[in-house]
């Protein structure tokens, strides 16, 4: 059986951990990425010997091409790839500045952006591939105090179809996946407070968060070859929040 190798952005830690050991788990070697060294290294011993990390700049196009290029001469393929890095900002928009919306938007969708293009003549290369953008149930809804994030991840579903429609023709699929309110260092503290922690899960079915694992199921399920007639798709995992 060939070697199946993954590339996850924002993998030490979260969602992107969460992903990344379903991906282990599935027989992938992966690479987790990350801005913070400390984190890489702490993820890959969780990860283990089918795993290496890289300190990462998704929005930078230089740091892409010296990735894909480690990766390539690791192990020579690059199968899947989890866009997961993500900022988030909360302010009202009249207190959002220019800069505040850049960074947002060149985190959460520029470095998908240059991850897509990064790998794609690798995976046309080899006549296959799949590519997971971690969007959000705000791509989808509405959200007070967070007009960068919600535009940022309204934006990276939307390239999303674009690039599954323009990909197809090289056997590589690309979805997202839209988590709701899941337990991350992103969302800390959020469960302390009761009158949100309240809030919060009324407006959730089966009344919880998610964890890690399960958003990360998800993305093993589209980032691997079982989901081989998907692609275009933004998959909600929210606890029934957008019923």
């Amino acid at each position: 059986m060939k070697t199946k190798v993954a590339i996850v952005t924002g993998g030490a830690r979260g969602i992107g951990l969460g992903a990344a050991k379903n991906l282990v788990g599935r027989g992938y070697k992966v690479c987790v990425c990350s801005r913070h060294e400390k984190e890489v290294k702490s993820a890959v011993k969780k990860l283990g010997k089918n795993s290496f990390g890289m300190v990462v700049d998704v929005s930078q196009e230089a740091e892409w091409k010296k990735l894909t290029k480690e990766v390539m001469k690791k192990w020579g393929r690059v199968d899947a790839l989890v866009n997961n890095a993500g900022i988030l900002l909360q302010k009202d928009i009249m207190n959002t500045s220019v800069e505040d919306l850049m960074s947002i938007l060149n985190v959460n969708l520029v470095g998908a952006f240059l991850g897509m293009k990064a790998v794609m003549p690798i995976m046309k290369k080899q006549k296959g591939g799949r590519i997971v953008n971690t969007a959000s149930i705000a791509a989808l809804k509405g959200y007070m105090y967070l007009s960068a994030y919600c535009a940022s991840k309204a934006a990276l579903v939307g390239l999303t179809r674009v690039a599954a429609m323009e990909f197809a023709p090289f056997g590589i699929r690309v979805n997202a996946v839209c988590p709701g309110a899941v337990d991350t260092p992103m969302t800390a503290g959020m469960m302390d407070n009761k009158k949100v922690a309240e809030a919060t899960l009324s407006g959730i079915p089966l009344h919880r968060i998610g964890t890690p694992a399960e958003i990360g199921a998800v993305i093993g399920f589209l980032a691997d070859e079982e989901s081989s007639f998907v692609t275009g798709a933004a998959y909600v995992a929210d606890g029934g929040n957008i019923v």
